[in-house]
């Protein structure tokens, strides 16, 4: 008897460790309410319209407003972020200097809803997955980015988000956690780790938004973390603000800001349109 009851309190124990575990994952580190279907006036399917866009910024900018007032950078983390910035000014440079070819043979990236539901999603002209290479202590250039940077993946084994374009999946780096906040189909909005990039994808590109302040690009990047949790959709219009994919999580942070990284304007923000869009200078590949 004494056993069992023993059982049982170690199973309540667990319980609630969990509990409070999962609670302190979800308002890690800010929260907001929930948007509400009629926040925003927008459509589930159909371009945005113009009047959607302004509503859409002008409540990301509120949100923006609020993160950077409760969570301002200190002037030590300012200083950090200035270096950092002045090393990716060179390495950009560096990196425009090598020309890096990408493959085109590739689906082509849908720029409308009725490309969307219209696309061939069968035969990827990319074929097998490139084998993940082993990347040794230090290779894996991680220690480059900072507030709001941007990592781009090309197809791995696993955890891809898209099956068109050059690049699959992306995430946007937090420097406070050093993890990349992004989403994915099955839970939603959620962190992911650099050793789980390290051994899923063959190659990462980082790239950065120069026009942006260090305070712009965390208070960008603590929108996204905000919306831990909410669900995943490709089939929403880019200005709803309750359903997210992995390139839409920081496109809205940066919209929210006056910077449209998106490079065609479409239904969708997909990781190419973001790569290639000329706000975004890239500045290491590993």
């Amino acid at each position: 008897m004494i056993q069992y009851k023993k059982l049982i309190l170690t199973f309540l124990l667990a319980f609630s460790l969990s509990t409070v575990s999962n609670i302190a994952y979800a308002n890690d580190p800010i929260t907001f309410p929930p948007p509400k279907d009629g926040e925003t006036p927008i459509s589930n399917v159909g371009e945005p319209t113009e009047e959607e866009f302004k509503k859409f910024q002008e409540e990301v900018k509120n949100e923006l407003s609020k993160i950077e007032n409760e969570f301002p950078l200190t002037e030590a983390e300012k200083n950090e972020a200035k270096k950092l910035d002045s090393i990716k000014e060179q390495l950009s440079r560096e990196f425009e200097a090598k020309n890096i070819e990408l493959s085109k043979d590739t689906r082509p990236v849908p720029n409308s809803y009725e490309d969307y539901i219209n696309l061939d999603r069968k035969n990827d002209p990319l074929g097998d997955v490139e084998k993940v290479p082993q990347r040794i202590a230090g290779s894996a250039k991680w220690h480059y980015f900072g507030w709001g940077d941007i990592a781009f993946a090309k197809p791995g084994t696993s955890g891809n988000s898209f099956d068109y374009g050059t690049f699959r999946h992306t995430g946007m780096w937090d420097n406070d956690k050093k993890r990349l906040i992004t989403a994915q189909p099955s839970p939603g909005v959620i962190w992911e780790y650099q050793t789980e990039w390290n051994d899923r994808y063959p190659e990462i590109f980082g790239s950065w938004i120069p026009s942006l302040t260090a305070s712009e690009r965390a208070s960008a990047t603590r929108y996204a973390v905000a919306q831990l949790g909410e669900p995943y959709s490709l089939r929403h219009a880019k200005t709803v603000s309750y359903r997210w994919y992995c390139s839409k999580l920081p496109w809205a942070g940066i919209h929210g800001h006056g910077v449209d990284i998106d490079r065609d304007g479409g239904f969708l923000v997909l990781p190419d349109d973001i790569y290639y869009d000329s706000d975004v200078s890239k500045f290491v590949n590993f």
